[in-house]
């Protein structure tokens, strides 16, 4: 769990749990003061929950979850082999046309997980694209 896209500490079983909203989560991830990745018990979906905020969805599901973190973890492989070789001079802008083709890729697996512009997977494809040279 350390190659995905969030600072916090990532939680060993047992999962701690906590009460967001009205709801009961089981803690993948946290980041003490700022926020948490829980997994919804009563659904399985996984949310992000912001100290003090609205939760947002992150997957309808942790197996979409985990199948975006592998994603993930392979698109930042893929990133810093292209960061590393550089691009051809055809390329007008390399990063925006991968984060578009990682979002595709997250979108196969869950809707979800790109439903939101300014969520989880989202704001990860983009920072990784922004990560390649122009």
């Amino acid at each position: 769990m350390t190659d995905l896209p969030y600072p916090g500490q990532w939680q060993d079983a047992p999962l701690p749990q906590s009460r967001v909203g009205g709801r009961d989560f089981d803690l993948l991830a946290v980041d003490p003061g700022l926020s948490a990745v829980g997994v919804d018990r009563a659904d399985g979906s996984v949310w992000l929950l912001p100290e003090g905020g609205e939760p947002s969805p992150v997957n309808a599901s942790r197996e979409a979850f985990d199948a975006c973190a592998a994603i993930y973890k392979e698109a930042a492989a893929e990133a810093e082999r292209l960061a590393a070789n550089g691009f051809s001079d055809d390329e007008e802008d390399p990063g925006d046309a991968f984060t578009d083709a990682l979002l595709e890729r997250f979108a196969a697996v869950d809707e979800t997980a790109v439903a939101d512009e300014n969520g989880f997977w989202s704001v990860a494809a983009e920072e990784l694209g922004y990560a390649l040279p122009l």
